[in-house]
């Protein structure tokens, strides 16, 4: 007889801009959690963001329900079913004895969060139906330790998921046509005006990559300054695969605390 699959239930649940055209990198990681674990566990996905619910249900072998945000309480028995818990944010943690909270990059801005997340650590990670605190890197899990913020013993960083790396990139005369790729969301915070007003005046090609708010804004200003040598190609599917093949370099002009 086959051993019993655990199961896992995603909660995925957000306040605002749950309608938003594209899915951001924070729900492509809990895509790629479900591609990750989906032959070891029975998952369930129950998300607020119809973005990641559009990418997780075409997902063989994952279950998944689109709600709103007042309505995850009505989950409340689905989730005590699962063996373990996986919450992006502490929300609602104790409804499950066997939680695993993913710390997203935003978290680590101790500057401005610092009191916020003391609070937390003493009403959230610090609970014992906390289980597991996941990390997207050693450099932010050392950030939260180095201020007792998370136990040692629950600490874990996920690993590293890029599959294979060039062992050398191209000679710099064997690149046949300089471009710069830039890759995110098109808002403010972002900055990708600075990658602009920093082109405007040059022959160097640039492609920006990814949809967003800012990106009616940013076509106008690309028309209005005639800049021929941009190229403003909205949501790509495979974006690392497209740098690889068609940039010289990777440019990221992100001005936001939690990332640069």
């Amino acid at each position: 007889m086959p051993k019993r699959k655990k199961s896992i239930t995603i909660l995925e649940a957000r306040y605002y801009h749950n309608d938003n055209p594209t899915i951001d990198g924070h729900a492509k990681m809990i895509v790629k959690f479900c591609e990750l674990l989906k032959n070891d566990f029975n998952i369930n996905l129950i998300t607020t963001f119809k973005p990641l619910y559009n990418e997780v249900k075409n997902i063989e072998g994952v279950d998944s329900v689109l709600t709103k945000y007042d309505d995850v309480k009505d989950f409340k028995d689905i989730i005590l079913e699962s063996d373990i818990m996986l919450l992006t944010k502490p929300d609602y943690m104790f409804y499950h004895p066997n939680t695993y909270v993913w710390i997203q990059a935003n978290y680590a801005s101790l500057e401005s969060n610092i009191e916020a997340l003391r609070k937390w650590s003493d009403n959230y990670f610090k609970h014992p139906y906390i289980k597991k605190i996941i990390f997207v890197s050693p450099v932010i899990e050392e950030t939260f330790l180095s201020k007792d913020l998370v136990p040692h013993d629950k600490s874990i960083v996920i690993p590293n998921w890029i599959e294979n790396i060039e062992k050398k990139p191209k000679r710099y005369e064997d690149i046949k046509e300089f471009k710069i790729g830039w890759v995110s969301r098109l808002l403010e915070e972002k900055g990708w005006r600075d990658l602009i007003e920093a082109l405007k005046d040059t022959d160097i090609k640039a492609d920006f990559l990814g949809d967003g708010d800012d990106l009616e804004k940013a076509t106008s200003l690309k028309t209005s300054l005639n800049l021929n040598n941009i190229s403003f190609l909205g949501f790509v599917k495979n974006p690392i695969e497209y740098l690889k093949q068609n940039a010289s370099i990777f440019v990221f002009t992100s001005k936001a605390n939690y990332e640069a």
